[in-house]
């Protein structure tokens, strides 16, 4: 079976290994549970930039037949741990260097980031028990270059946007952009 092209064929692989065949190959979606998926995005090199973990139902495109849950779908401590271990055997996100603070309102729910030393983790939290995890995204450090628009730093999380795009930093490295100008990040 071909999995998808050569330069994603390393990634699809492993996740194979990890959580199984692919549901959908073309869109890199791997099964977590009964309810629960995961996208992979790939770059155009076939790099592993990003993880994106939610339930089935809130994926409407992609599975128009989920049914709408009764209760909230969340992960329990365990289940996300869980996840978060098999995605660093995916790719390693390193020791945790930050934890989360309170989480703060978003479009897509009450949001609250942990730092860890080669990723960050943006987690989707039950409003009434932040322990319950709703949806959580893996945003790999990465090289990029570009001209930075903008930095902001959310709960001691800095982030830059280069062409209505934003990514994580590391605290120190936000210090060095300079607005404006072309620069590798």
């Amino acid at each position: 079976m071909c999995l998808a092209s050569d330069s994603f064929k390393p990634v699809m692989l492993k996740a194979a290994q990890l959580f199984g065949d692919p549901l959908n190959v073309e869109h890199r979606v791997f099964q977590l549970n009964d309810a629960y998926v995961i996208w992979l995005i790939l770059n155009t090199e076939g790099n592993l930039v990003e993880v994106d973990v939610g339930p089935r139902s809130y994926y409407t495109t992609e599975f128009p037949n989920a049914r709408k849950p009764v209760v909230p779908e969340h992960l329990s401590v365990t289940e996300y741990s869980d996840a978060l271990r098999r995605i660093s055997a995916l790719k390693d996100i390193e020791v945790l260097e930050q934890g989360h603070e309170s989480a703060l309102p978003s479009n897509f729910g009450l949001l609250n980031t942990d730092r860890f030393e080669r990723a960050f983790v943006d987690r989707i939290v039950e409003a009434d028990d932040a322990k319950s995890v709703k949806r959580f995204d893996v945003y790999f450090l990465q090289c990029t270059a570009g001209s930075p628009e903008q930095i902001v730093t959310i709960e001691a999380q800095p982030m830059v946007c280069m062409v209505s795009v934003w990514y994580y930093l590391r605290p120190d490295d936000a210090k060095r952009i300079q607005l404006g100008k072309w620069q590798k990040i």
